[in-house]
């Protein structure tokens, strides 16, 4: 059970830069009006 569990934990944390990005990517593509103005 302790291997399981650590095998799922090192899938989820190897997986966390990637998930990262693809927050960071939908909140530019969903906030891109206002990122825009903001920037001016």
């Amino acid at each position: 059970m302790q291997e399981v569990a650590k095998t799922a934990i090192a899938a989820y944390v190897s997986d966390r830069p990637q998930r990262l990005v693809s927050a960071i990517e939908a909140v530019v593509i969903e906030d891109a009006e206002l990122l825009r103005r903001l920037s001016q």
